[in-house]
């Protein structure tokens, strides 16, 4: 069973891509994860959300979880739209990792990276950013359907660890 942390909508999007028919559950909380985890669930993707999959789920879960982060690995942890908006980065990205216990500092599968329009607001960033996420999704999907797939590790690293901001 595939756990996917998301909005329904989509979880519906993600399901299609992924060609997994009804194998899944959507969670949105941390006591529907815990739900899954006890029920035999093999893969969680969560998709740019702002929830913490707390470290027990994690070790809990049968599979591999991995993450859409809507931010470059330069910008880990939350808002990282206001952060490049602030820092008046040039360009943004999107990031699909597997989670480890500490946030944002698990081996990096994919990013893609796109060029920002000075002055950028942060609505159009996000907008951007999941833009990027839906596209990493439909290449991705076909291994991320497989729950068997080694996900090869790219040579992008966390600039560092974000808990705030």
């Amino acid at each position: 069973m595939f756990v996917l942390l998301m909005a329904p909508e989509e979880a519906e999007f993600f399901a299609g891509r992924l060609g997994i028919g009804e194998q899944y559950r959507v969670v949105t909380s941390e006591a529907g994860l815990r739900d899954a985890v006890e029920n035999g669930a093999v893969r969680l993707i969560s998709f740019c959300q702002e929830l913490i999959v707390p470290p027990p789920i994690l070790l809990g879960l049968k599979g591999q979880c991995f993450n859409f982060h809507p931010g470059p690995p330069e910008l880990p942890g939350r808002h990282p739209a206001l952060r490049a908006l602030e820092g008046r980065s040039t360009t943004f990205g999107v990031t699909f990792h597997t989670m480890a216990e500490k946030v944002d500092t698990g081996p990096i599968h994919a990013v893609r990276r796109f060029a920002l329009q000075v002055p950028s607001s942060i609505h159009e960033i996000e907008i951007l950013a999941y833009r990027a996420s839906l596209e990493l999704v439909a290449e991705l999907a076909p291994v991320l359907a497989d729950v068997h797939a080694i996900f090869p590790t790219s040579n992008e690293v966390w600039a560092g660890f974000h808990t705030s901001t």
